[in-house]
């Protein structure tokens, strides 16, 4: 990682410590099996979101383990049993602005809102909203975090493996966004608010630019050092091919890149059952 982009995580997450969590839980759902809990966590600028933490009844000892998954960006969470399991609790994070997250803010243009400037770029706070989470988790003893994820979901996992040595292990399914530059060069499908963006305004290409390489998967991909699966579909309505190729190709540790050869967005059920014994594995 680039001795620039440290200090400005390293300074970010120092003024995020200082920030009160003011933790919110309110069980929604329990039976034999399994505990569900909405928790409201507060982040970055005092900003709050919501998460659903699901946690397993029936087990042989106490729970260390912890898996936080994110899903696409603005698709709230929802109740998906192939993330949970015996001997883990998952969270299920939205981030500011999306899904059951948007009881401060609401910002249909989150991927370019503010994006002139890193302090102020709306990503600041998502990926502020993830440390806090990690924060949150270790804080209740969970001391092993896996971090999984679809298309948002799943750059955001890579970055944040990057940024925190706290997660052991990711799972990434069909990574987005990523090699934004190329993809914004490249005119691709998913970046057309900021290739678009650019085509009105290109005097801000250069600003532009200098921002995202505080937030790129694929910049930060070289420290990501822990086990990460990527699955992909060769052909993607919805991410490039190219995008996600590349982020595996930066990976600093152990790798493993599953394609398909199916024309769908997120992978197929037999990659649910890779990524549940990937975590098995490494966790």
């Amino acid at each position: 990682m680039k001795a620039d982009v440290k200090e400005f995580w390293d300074n970010t997450f120092e003024v995020l410590d200082n920030i009160p969590v003011s933790e919110k839980m309110v069980t929604t759902k329990s039976d034999y099996h399994l505990r569900r809990m909405e928790v409201t966590l507060r982040s970055w600028r005092n900003i709050r979101f919501q998460s659903l933490l699901v946690i397993p009844r029936v087990i042989p000892r106490p729970i260390e383990k912890a898996i936080i998954y994110v899903g696409g960006s603005f698709q709230g969470y929802k109740p998906r049993p192939q993330f949970w399991f015996e001997d883990a609790v998952t969270l299920m994070v939205d981030p500011r602005g999306q899904g059951h997250s948007q009881m401060d803010i609401s910002t249909p243009d989150h991927f370019i809102h503010d994006i002139r400037k890193k302090e102020s770029y709306r990503y600041r706070g998502v990926y502020c909203d993830f440390r806090r989470a990690i924060d949150w988790l270790t804080s209740l003893g969970y001391k092993r975090i896996a971090f999984a994820g679809t298309c948002f979901g799943g750059g955001v996992a890579v970055a944040m493996a990057a940024l925190d040595s706290r997660i052991k292990c990711v799972v990434a399914d069909t990574p987005w966004p990523c090699a934004i530059k190329w993809a914004i060069e490249h005119k691709i499908e998913g970046y057309e608010q900021l290739w678009g963006l650019l085509d009105k305004q290109p005097h801000l290409r250069e600003e532009i630019y200098e921002t995202i390489k505080y937030f790129d998967p694929l910049e930060l991909a070289p420290a990501c050092k822990v086990p990460t699966l990527i699955g992909m579909n060769k052909i993607d309505p919805v991410v490039h091919e190219f995008t996600m190729k590349s982020l595996y190709e930066q990976l600093g540790g152990t790798r493993c890149l599953i394609e398909y050869d199916k024309t769908q967005h997120g992978c197929s059920p037999e990659f649910t059952i890779l990524m549940r014994d990937w975590i098995r594995l490494w966790l």
